[in-house]
């Protein structure tokens, strides 16, 4: 299927999922419990208004004046991939230490809107459903985060970068990659910490 978005409202949606990026740098400063209780509250709240707006009008009204030009044709019905987010942050936030949660969920909201930014205006070579630009802008990204956050060893920062590029570039199927990016780098990281 032929994703009818033009750049312009991929950049939108990008810059709004870009903004989760303010959870992944939370947990490197606030109190951990305070964030799980705040991305609890989140992972509750954000999908049931998701099922809100699909349910009762007044909910339905205020959601298309705010994201309808940002929505993919299949969330009209569904899930959208934001709630699915919000619910990822939580599990990722309460199972992982708070550094390798930190790096893992900025993997996902930076990585992922650099590979769609990318591989929409720029990308020639298709890898399935992907482009190999915007994965190579995924995998800069994240590895300057890697390199960036604090106290995570390089080595293991970078593993679980490339591990959340490969988990971009060859989707779960049925599995929005909201989900499976931020916690299956997550466990990569802390695998291999327990290992390197």
């Amino acid at each position: 299927m032929t994703d009818p978005f033009t750049i312009r409202q991929e950049v939108r949606r990008k810059l709004i999922h870009m903004s989760t990026a303010v959870v992944g740098l939370c947990m490197l400063w606030v109190e951990p419990g305070i964030m799980r209780w705040i991305t609890l509250t989140m992972a509750i709240l954000f999908p049931l208004l998701d099922l809100g707006r699909r349910k009762i009008a007044f909910f339905a009204r205020i959601y298309a004046s705010l994201f309808k030009s940002v929505t993919r044709p299949f969330e009209e019905k569904h899930i959208t991939s934001a709630a699915i987010m919000f619910v990822s942050m939580a599990i990722t936030v309460w199972l992982f230490s708070p550094t390798i949660a930190a790096a893992a969920l900025l993997f996902t909201s930076v990585g992922d809107a650099a590979a769609a930014i990318v591989g929409r205006s720029l990308g020639q070579t298709r890898i399935g459903k992907k482009t190999l630009e915007g994965t190579l802008a995924f995998l800069s990204c994240t590895i300057c985060i890697a390199l960036l956050i604090p106290n995570l060893a390089a080595r293991i920062g970078i593993l679980g970068a490339v591990g959340a590029g490969l988990v971009e570039l060859i989707p779960i199927p049925h599995v929005d990659d909201n989900l499976s990016v931020p916690i299956l780098s997550a466990l990569i990281m802390t695998i291999s910490g327990g290992i390197l």
